[in-house]
């Protein structure tokens, strides 16, 4: 009777979990395309894919690789993709000019003090000693407008450099030391994990600028067409969900942290141990996002908007009091 019982119970679980898994297998997964940069940072959304976090809430991730966000968000407008990575920068200039997106996950702010993610560089054996020292100099740029390049010219501004006197050119952050090396350009403006990349390996920081210009600014933010945030708010919701849970995931342990993103951006691990840790962070502050569109309107000629203008309806409750 006991065998019996047993051998009935066992065969029922199986079942049972054989038909979980099955109906498990036949729930259709919704399809979203992501477009992104393979910068230290989005080692959440690698996370949010690798560690099954996307998948749990229904999204099939298709990701898509920029090298900024001036390029993803006309992508993304095109109809390639379904949600951008942007710095708010670019993306407050494509609103700008007509381009109906708004902010559905920030990922990342600037640290409070240094050492942080986005840094101005020279070689070691540079004469250049000073951000005014860059009067006359060519500076690498990840791209002309940008929130980065934009806080670099408010910092030269500031030591009394005439941006007129400097020129600026566009580079690849992953090609951005060896233009430097190769004498191409006098200084670049880097973020991690090539600031760090660079400064363990014959750089030196002139300024990190994010947090020069604007500590804690907003740097890292998904955004999305109004019109695909009002058609599938249930997919933006599943989304912001997972990347929630990614940012605290990587958030607990940094050591967990760095390995992702020695995974992520195929990196030696030993130089992540020299990286200050991203500062992933979904709270929004509304001051150190409006002195991002105050900057962005100074040096970009943006017309001028209240912050809480670029979020979609979805951010209003982690927005800080």
């Amino acid at each position: 009777m006991y065998r019996g019982s047993k051998f009935w119970m066992t065969t029922m679980v199986a079942l049972a979990t054989a038909t979980g898994v099955a109906w498990a297998q036949e729930k259709p997964l919704t399809p979203l395309r992501i477009g992104t940069l393979k910068v230290a940072s989005q080692a959440d959304l690698w996370s949010a894919i690798q560690r099954g976090m996307l998948k749990k809430n229904g999204i099939d991730a298709a990701i898509s690789y920029f090298n900024t966000g001036a390029d993803s968000i006309p992508a993304m407008q095109g109809g390639a993709i379904d949600i951008a990575l942007a710095i708010p920068g670019v993306a407050m200039i494509a609103i700008d000019r007509g381009i109906d997106i708004a902010a559905v996950f920030q990922d990342e702010v600037a640290h409070a003090i240094p050492p942080d993610s986005a840094s101005i560089q020279v070689l070691e054996s540079s004469p250049i000693k000073t951000l005014t020292d860059l009067r006359g100099k060519k500076i690498g740029v990840g791209g002309l407008s940008t929130q980065n390049a934009v806080a670099v010219k408010m910092l030269l501004e500031k030591a009394g450099v005439e941006l007129k006197s400097v020129s600026f050119s566009e580079i690849p952050f992953p090609a951005m030391a060896n233009a430097l090396k190769a004498g191409h350009v006098d200084a670049v403006n880097p973020i991690d994990p090539f600031t760090t990349q660079l400064r363990v390996s014959g750089g030196r920081v002139l300024s990190y600028n994010y947090v020069a210009a604007i500590p804690e600014m907003p740097v890292g933010v998904y955004w999305s067409k109004n019109t695909f945030i009002n058609a599938h708010p249930q997919v933006v919701d599943a989304f912001i969900v997972s990347m929630r849970e990614a940012v605290d995931y990587l958030r607990a342990d940094p050591n967990r942290a760095r390995d992702e993103i020695a995974d992520y951006v195929k990196m030696d691990r030993a130089i992540l141990d020299q990286m200050p840790l991203i500062g992933w962070d979904y709270r929004i502050r509304l001051d150190k996002w409006q002195a991002v569109v105050d900057m962005m309107s100074k040096y970009v000629d943006i017309k001028p908007k209240p912050a809480e203008e670029y979020f979609a309806p979805q951010l209003r409750s982690v927005i800080l009091k």
